[in-house]
Parts: structure tokens; C-alpha cells; sequence
């Protein structure tokens, strides 16, 4: 990918390839001994962005995609828990710079996301379409987008480079047989309260995201449902083992015998019987309960508390309706 994320990222720069040149700039002694060359810091900044899109940061779509960001052992934050964590909707790890950020992305795996691109850069010029997947699709850059609103777009610090602003994620939601593009800057409210660049930067990450066709949401995480995040952690599937059973006749035996279990069955009983007249093993059972709750197909609300010893409790469309209309708002 060496020489393809070079010319993109010049490309991404302006139209005539000449971004890292145009802001190589060296001191005066540079130029008059070349014996003597120092490199300015801002040199250093362009070698190494360059050297993040030649290992293809910021780059691909769905299990090819790598976020902008990654969490390295050199990488850490003293204000937020990083998450390195799966989610049915890959089969790649994800790299969460905040327990919110998880949070949000486990909710939307849920709800129906087909696609979760967290840290997505929004390249300062013109650049390749992030929802379009013919190549030829171009957007505008964020340094147009800050110009035109009056906000600065900024630099990496101690240097004339451009900064690379990212989206903290960017899903594809399938819901009620529609697809919804959904940008989500994850913001606590005190922090968006207190600092006026964070309230910029989200102010840009809007309009970027209306720039290309996708809702967007400031989520703060007050609203979030703890018995229902503590469920999805608990019952979430693996990819794997979704693509393994999904469409089979024996999930949907499954699915159908809970579906019209009687109530006052334990939930733990309910399962074993629905493992034998699926005709699945035991061990078995328990794969199939997770993979029918995150695929819709056992009706049960997730957003209560769920205990193995006592009767499930009907909801399903309940809980998938809040969500749907905390993430996707109007567009539902």
C-alpha cells in the first residue's frame, strides 16, 4: 500500500499532489549548507503522518478498515479507559479511545449496524467519498468546511502541517429495511460545557457529516440504559458464530420454541428445551440464545435485568424502538 497511500494522502492535500512539499519548510541555514540539514520539526510531522497513511491508517472499509487512531502499548490516556474490544458487526478487533465510545458502537451492534468505522479522519482537502463506495466519489475537505463557518481548522502542534481531525465513528445502521449513515461524536456533556474547541470541533464533525449524506449525533452517554449495556457485554455473540448459524433452520426452531415457551418457565429451562427441539447439544444451547437475542429473533427486552433462574420478559420491540430512536431520531 506504500505508493497508493502516498499519492492519496498527497491527493488528499489538493489536486496537484504537492501538499508535503508545499509545507516543507526548513530554516535558513538548511538551505544554505545542505551538510548541515536539521530537520524542522514540522519535516519530522510530515514524515510521520506520511509514514501512518503508508501503514494505512485511516484507510479501508469494513474488515479492512484501520482506524486513524489505534491503541498502541506506547499509547494511553489519563482521562478516558481505552477499549480494544470485538463486535458482532466484524470480525476485527476495535479500537475505542473511551469506555463511551464502546458503549455507543455496542448499542448500535445491536440495533442493527452493518458497518462501525471508529476514528475515521476527515482529511483537511478534498478527498474519497467515506460512504460512497464507487472510488471515483469525491468530498470536501474539512480545511473548506472550517473556512467556510469562521473556525479554525488547526495544526499539529509545533508545526505547519494541517491537523487530521477524526469522527469518533461513523455506522451503517440497517433498520426496518432502510440504511442510515450515522456519524457520533462521543462528547461528555462537562467537556463540550467547559472547552469551547471541543464544541468547534463538534460543530465541524455536524457539518461534515451532513457534507456527505450521514445523520449526526452528539452522544453524551446520559441517557444509556446500565441494565441494558451490562446485557449486550454479557449475551454479545461472537462474529463467527453468527455467520455460522445465522439463516439456519435450527436457529429458527430455536428462536420459535422460547418465542412460545411458557412464561412461567425458568429462562434456563426454556433454553434446554429449545436446544433439544432444535435437536442441537447442550453445549450448543447457549450459542444459539446469544445469537437469537443480537439478531432479533427471541423476544425478550434487553433494557431489563436478566436472570437465568426466573421467566424471560417480552420487549424486544420495545427497547430496539428507543434505541432506534435515540441513534437515527427523525430519520426513523
Amino acid at each position: 500500500m506504500s505508493d497508493i497511500g502516498e499519492q492519496r494522502y498527497l491527493g488528499l492535500m489538493d489536486s496537484s499532489s504537492h501538499y508535503l512539499y508545499e509545507y516543507r519548510l526548513l530554516d535558513r541555514i538548511t538551505r544554505m549548507d545542505r551538510s548541515k540539514l536539521k530537520k524542522s520539526y514540522t519535516e519530522r510531522k510530515l514524515k510521520q503522518v506520511l509514514g501512518w497513511i503508508k501503514a494505512g491508517r485511516g484507510q479501508g472499509r469494513g474488515e479492512f478498515y484501520s482506524p486513524w487512531i489505534p491503541i498502541t502499548s506506547g499509547f494511553s490516556s489519563p482521562v478516558s479507559h481505552q477499549m480494544f474490544s470485538s463486535l458482532s458487526i466484524h470480525k476485527r478487533n476495535h479500537h475505542f479511545l473511551s469506555k463511551l465510545e464502546h458503549h455507543t458502537a455496542l448499542q448500535l451492534a445491536y440495533l442493527g449496524a452493518v458497518e462501525l468505522r471508529e476514528c475515521l479522519p476527515l482529511w483537511p482537502t478534498e478527498h474519497q467519498h467515506p460512504i460512497e463506495t464507487d472510488h471515483r466519489a469525491r468530498t470536501v475537505g474539512l480545511l473548506d468546511i472550517a473556512r467556510d463557518v469562521g473556525i479554525g481548522h488547526g495544526n499539529f502542534v509545533g508545526s505547519d502541517v494541517p491537523y487530521i481531525a477524526s469522527l469518533d465513528m461513523m455506522a451503517t445502521v440497517q433498520w426496518q429495511g432502510k440504511t442510515h449513515h450515522l456519524g457520533v461524536s462521543c462528547k461528555p456533556e462537562e467537556i463540550l460545557l467547559s472547552s469551547t474547541r471541543a464544541q468547534e470541533r463538534t460543530t465541524l464533525d455536524e457539518i461534515y457529516c451532513r457534507t456527505v449524506g450521514a445523520k449526526h449525533l452528539k452522544e453524551g452517554g446520559s441517557q444509556f440504559n446500565p441494565v441494558l449495556l451490562k446485557n449486550l457485554q454479557a449475551y454479545q455473540p461472537a462474529r463467527h458464530e453468527i455467520l455460522k448459524w445465522v439463516g439456519t433452520g435450527q436457529l429458527q426452531q430455536f428462536c420459535d420454541h422460547l418465542n412460545h415457551s411458557f412464561q412461567e418457565v425458568p429462562l434456563h429451562l426454556s433454553i434446554s428445551q429449545a436446544a433439544k427441539a432444535a435437536q442441537v447439544e447442550e453445549q450448543q444451547a447457549s450459542t444459539l440464545w446469544r445469537v437469537g437475542v443480537w439478531l432479533h429473533l427471541i423476544d425478550i427486552d434487553m433494557g431489563q435485568r436478566i436472570s437465568m433462574l426466573k421467566p424471560s420478559r417480552r420487549g424486544k420491540d420495545r427497547c430496539l424502538g428507543q434505541l432506534a430512536s435515540h441513534f437515527l431520531g427523525d430519520a426513523v
